[in-house]
């Protein structure tokens, strides 16, 4: 028997939303520790992954990424929170800046300042989960109040992981340090390329 414990499963588009349901409930039969979720095409991340809490019981649920110019932050935050809470605390948030193609041509919104767009969406989320409410006035992001309206399930974000986050034209997991203690989530990589942290 093979041994799945240490193992994810990802989802991108073309799937339909309740065919990745299915996946992700023979996944957690099986033993998979983690079903990921990309944005970009396909159904709504997060309402798959709702619907993915409902229907399990133990995999842990992520998005492989969330692009952190496409949403705001702050609706990034609630529906991280929500679906932290709908699956009882297995959720991981991925977040990134994706891509200038995904970013501008398909969605048509300016993608500049990625690595900092990250930064402040990361610790915009944090406030805002630790404290409910945030003002927020930073060099990509400014909010003037937002009241998150609910209590999350813990007092912090879901676990954090970080997808590529590209900067004159490379990965930035690659090229350097992030002062950031969360862990990274280099989804097009082999082992061999990506560095320790």
């Amino acid at each position: 028997m093979v041994d799945f414990s240490r193992i994810g499963i990802a989802f991108s588009g073309g799937i339909n939303p309740s065919d990745i349901v299915d996946f992700v409930m023979l996944a957690e039969s099986l033993g998979y520790e983690s079903a990921w979720i990309a944005e970009g095409h396909g159904g709504d991340q997060f309402a798959v992954l709702a619907a993915c809490a409902a229907q399990t019981s133990r995999i842990l649920l992520g998005t492989s990424i969330t692009s952190v110019f496409v949403r705001t932050a702050p609706t990034i935050a609630m529906a991280a929170l929500t679906v932290d809470d709908l699956s009882r605390g297995r959720f991981i948030l991925g977040v990134g800046s994706s891509h200038r193609v995904q970013v501008e041509d398909e969605h048509g919104v300016p993608y500049a300042m990625p690595l900092t767009r990250v930064r402040e969406t990361v610790e915009l989320i944090r406030r805002l989960a630790r404290d409910g409410r945030v003002r927020f006035r930073g060099e990509t992001i400014r909010v003037e109040n937002f009241d998150l309206w609910f209590t999350p399930s813990a007092p912090h974000i879901p676990d954090l992981s970080l997808g590529r986050i590209p900067e004159n034209g490379g990965p930035v997991w690659r090229d350097r340090r992030w002062d950031h203690p969360d862990p990274q989530h280099p989804c097009d990589r082999r082992r061999d390329q990506t560095p320790r942290g």
